[in-house]
């Protein structure tokens, strides 16, 4: 009898704790769907942006660093007479860093994570872009997600949606000259090859 008592209260438990196992498995699901939904809606919106503001558009783009090697960046950019490197960096939490500081901080319910100054490597890429072509006017920004905070201040180069939306209505709407146009062909023939090269 005792054993059958038992037995009756492990089939009255057993439902209990499916139902709890359900009901954790929908709310994760409903989370990522939630963090995932926001990442989409945010690449339309960056989307929108280009299509409505700029000259043109390079992704995914890839161009020789004068070493034998090769530099990546997400987007470059035409904006009337200036050329934008611009790399897309999904950071959760309050960040910590500063244009002269190598190492960053991200803080999320007290995990810290550290990783190397995004800049530094789109300002590379200018910087190259500037050796292989001579263009003198090459800017390189990082664009982070809307869940990143900035508590201590933005700083220069780091851009977020709402400000970057603000930097393109801003500029000066001006016709981009024929030497920048002509930079731009040999600018998409340079990133073209480096792309080609890279995938042998």
């Amino acid at each position: 009898a005792k054993d059958m008592i038992e037995f009756d209260m492990g089939n009255l438990q057993a439902p209990w704790l499916l139902g709890g196992i359900a009901g954790s498995l929908v709310i994760v699901l409903a989370a990522v769907l939630f963090v995932h939904l926001r990442k989409t809606r945010e690449k339309r919106r960056l989307q929108k942006l280009l299509q409505e503001n700029v000259q043109d558009v390079i992704s995914e783009v890839v161009i020789p660093d004068g070493l034998d090697g090769f530099l990546f960046a997400d987007y470059l950019i035409l904006h009337h007479n200036q050329v934008l490197v611009m790399n897309v960096k999904q950071k959760h939490g309050y960040v910590f860093g500063g244009e002269k500081i190598h190492e960053w901080t991200c803080v999320k319910n007290h995990v810290t994570e550290k990783f190397n100054n995004p800049l530094e490597s789109v300002n590379m890429f200018a910087q190259a872009i500037t050796h292989n072509l001579k263009f003198p006017d090459v800017r390189g920004y990082v664009l982070f997600d809307s869940q990143s905070d900035f508590a201590k201040g933005v700083p220069p180069g780091v851009l977020q949606l709402d400000t970057f939306e603000l930097m393109l209505e801003q500029s000066a709407v001006e016709e981009t000259s024929e030497a920048v146009q002509e930079f731009w062909q040999q600018l998409k023939a340079l990133t073209q090859d480096a792309k080609a090269n890279a995938e042998h």
